[in-house]
């Protein structure tokens, strides 16, 4: 049986080896101390919680919401269970959907592109339901 080898390259300059973005950041004998971040990290860090944050307090809010409507719209009865399964159900689906909208069009447009967009509509339905007089 014979052994393949395979040969390197004659000239190095002939051969260039492409590193990704992770392979430049983490460079060879560069000293990192653990927990110790950079700018850039605690940016991505940042615009990472706050996005984790909002997607969060919108699938938790939904219960109090729920409640303020009962007190609101049915004196403090119970909500029809249609409505309160409706109202609750909209606010996973919503996010479902909004999540496979914005992901097709990030990927297509650009993420920081659709990033603004996405915050001015956020910004333009927080405005809208303050100034909803129910």
């Amino acid at each position: 049986m014979s052994a393949h080898k395979s040969e390197a390259p004659a000239n190095d300059e002939q051969h260039v080896v492409h590193k990704s973005n992770l392979e430049d950041f983490e460079r060879e004998g560069e000293v990192r101390y653990p927990f110790l971040l950079s700018y850039r990290e605690v940016k991505l860090l940042g615009i990472a919680g706050v996005g984790f944050f909002l997607d969060a307090y919108d699938l938790f809010i939904i219960n109090p919401v729920a409640t303020m409507l009962q007190y609101r719209l049915y004196g403090g009865q119970p909500l029809p269970p249609n409505l309160e399964g409706f109202v609750k159900a909209g606010a996973n689906i919503g996010s479902v959907i909004g999540q496979f909208a914005f992901g097709y069009s990030a990927d297509y447009f650009g993420r920081k592109a659709v990033y603004g967009k996405e915050l001015m509509l956020i910004i333009l339905a927080t405005i809208g339901t303050i100034c909803d007089p129910t």
